[in-house]
């Protein structure tokens, strides 16, 4: 029997989709759900209750903190980590969105696929301790 590969939901635009669907190192491990809207972001997360979301911060109809109150206060995705991926770097940014629910904040311009995929390895890890 094969094991089935983790599913993400990837709530982003072309940047971090590029990024992860043109990375063997992600599309071999996880099977990656992906949209541009963070209101679409949350029924696809319903729909297919995915091991982990990612998500930038700013999305249109539907940014990171909208996003965070569904998913952390509906009892069938409440424990489904959730990644943000972003640019806003300050202190404060990061800060605000761990606040809201936010399993772990990425900053785009220091990851790599590698980087990414190990991030959510170390997610899943968790989760299941």
């Amino acid at each position: 029997m094969e094991n089935k590969k983790p599913k993400i939901v990837l709530i982003d635009d072309k940047y971090c989709a590029s990024l992860l669907n043109g990375s063997k190192v992600v599309t071999d491990k996880f099977e990656i759900i992906n949209t541009a809207d963070g209101k679409e972001g949350v029924k696809l997360v319903l729909l297919h209750l995915p091991d982990v979301v990612i998500s930038d911060v700013t999305t249109p109809n539907g940014d990171i903190f909208y996003i965070l109150e569904k998913l952390k206060n509906d009892p069938r995705t409440k424990d489904i980590p959730v990644i943000a991926f972003t640019t806003l770097c300050s202190a404060d940014d990061k800060e605000e969105v761990k606040k809201s629910g936010a399993d772990d904040y990425i900053l785009k311009h220091e990851c790599t696929p590698e980087k990414l995929a190990k991030r959510i390895d170390d997610i899943l890890k968790n989760k299941k301790l």
